[in-house]
């Protein structure tokens, strides 16, 4: 699962699956510093990214998907986040994948029945 992204503003950049780390490239277009990342997973936690330079001007980005959903792949270079960050990456399938639903809101948290 090695595709690169374009900056857009589509929902899905990448499609991966659980269990197989979902990768793509950086170009860095000549650019100088640190770039960091992290990923905010359908469950609503953090997972570590794995950043790795493969030369001056490309880094590769990847991180291993372990749920169906989409996942937010916050990429920041010397502490600002790039054009398009957070990426949003599906893993899974679009369609009716009940894995793919997640509800909150208080109303889920504290709600009553049969009051008016």
């Amino acid at each position: 699962m090695y595709e690169s992204f374009k900056n857009s503003k589509s929902i899905v950049h990448l499609c991966a699956q659980i269990g197989k780390p979902a990768t793509f490239n950086l170009q860095m277009n000549g650019a100088q510093g640190e770039v960091k990342a992290h990923v905010d997973t359908p469950a609503g936690t953090e997972d570590d990214v794995f950043v790795t330079e493969l030369d001056d001007e490309r880094y590769a980005v990847r991180f291993m998907p372990h749920e169906n959903g989409v996942y937010y792949v916050h990429i920041k270079f010397n502490e600002a986040h790039i054009p398009g960050s957070p990426i949003p990456i599906l893993v899974g399938k679009l369609g009716a994948d009940p894995a793919l639903v997640l509800a909150r809101g208080d109303g889920l948290d504290k709600g009553e029945s049969g009051k008016n």
